[in-house]
């Protein structure tokens, strides 16, 4: 009959030793237990970055930020060696439509978009672990659907692997507007390790993006001399001149609203500018028009939206008869010209 075991020596009364592959049957088995768990040591991806300034890009798909935690999001230790591990997430992202694909690195991105003139935002389900293959970390991530993917994890020791929500923020084509504060988020899940339970992602910032803006240039007009008796009631006007303001837009459609003061008075209110000191006339002023009628200093208007390159802005300039005695000399008025934008 043969034996399991080998047989004691004659007259040895030691028991027998275990052979050594239980021993390293009993140890696999406790390390294939430990390394099973995948359990989850952070579960909150946080990233708040306030105001983001962007350039108003005019090409599409130029890429303008990236941000995401990188290897600072989801952790987890004690994953399965080189194995696939379920992952589901789903978005909490309201006010994004999404608008097309943008290829990075060899994939196919889905952008998304706040309203029809915003930058455009895709997402990426960044994981990173130690030794996993290059090419591996990022996966397309939809703001508009739940997200089932599946991950490897990493070949290196301690079997740890982080995970986090990424985005970069491309141009749309064209002009673009700037994006309020938004709170964007997403629970994920590892279905095969429900005792993980939920782990968040949020990202906050807002899109500032600085106008570009039109340029005016100085300008400076000499009106004719008048007789003195073409100006002998008050409120009579003459040597009316065009006045043409140049304004340089860098594109299309920008929006301008544009205001005229007073120099000497901000606090004018009328068609008149205050004369400079050190000219010598009396009882006359110069008065400014637009569109055929006195302007009302300190009010604003809206020109239509201007085209890339140089127009004007058509003012005029004459003399006005105001109160008091009339002494003829020479009359000087200055004026400035602001532009906004929005």
């Amino acid at each position: 009959m043969s034996s399991a075991f080998p047989p004691c020596a004659q007259g040895d009364d030691r028991p027998a030793a275990l052979p050594a592959v239980l021993i390293a049957g009993t140890l696999l088995g406790l390390l294939s237990t430990d390394v099973s768990a995948c359990a989850v040591t952070k579960r909150a991806d946080a990233v708040a970055e306030g105001q983001i300034l962007i350039p108003d890009e005019m090409r599409p798909d130029i890429i303008l930020h990236q941000g995401g935690n990188d290897r600072s999001g989801l952790e987890f230790i004690n994953c399965p060696r080189v194995q696939r591990v379920d992952i589901e997430s789903i978005p909490a992202m309201p006010g994004l439509t999404y608008v097309r694909n943008i290829r990075y690195d060899g994939q196919d991105y889905p952008a998304f978009g706040w309203h029809p003139t915003s930058p455009l935002i895709v997402f990426n389900l960044h994981k990173y672990s130690p030794g996993a293959p290059p090419g591996t970390d990022n996966t397309p991530f939809r703001a508009d659907q739940a997200n089932r993917i599946q991950v490897t994890t990493g070949h290196g020791g301690g079997f740890a692997m982080h995970m986090g929500l990424g985005y970069t923020i491309y141009s749309r084509g064209g002009p673009m507007s700037p994006v309020d504060p938004v709170m964007l988020s997403a629970v994920t899940t590892t279905p095969g390790f429900p005792g993980n339970g939920p782990m968040h992602h949020s990202l906050s910032f807002s899109l500032v993006i600085p106008a570009r803006t039109c340029t005016l240039s100085d300008t400076d007009l000499q009106l004719a001399p008048v007789p003195a008796d073409a100006l002998l009631r008050v409120g009579q006007s003459a040597g009316e001149m065009p006045l043409r303001v140049k304004m340089q837009c860098p594109r299309d459609g920008i929006r301008v609203d544009l205001t005229l003061r007073d120099a000497v008075d901000r606090s004018n209110t009328g068609s008149t500018l205050t004369p400079v000191a050190g000219h010598a006339s009396a009882g006359i002023a110069v008065q400014l028009m637009r569109d055929n009628a006195p302007v009302r200093l300190g009010s604003t208007w809206t020109p239509p939206l201007p085209h890339a390159g140089e127009q004007t802005i058509d003012l005029a300039a004459r003399y006005l008869r105001t109160a008091g005695a009339l002494l003829p000399g020479s009359v000087q008025g200055q004026a400035i010209l602001t532009a906004d934008y929005r």
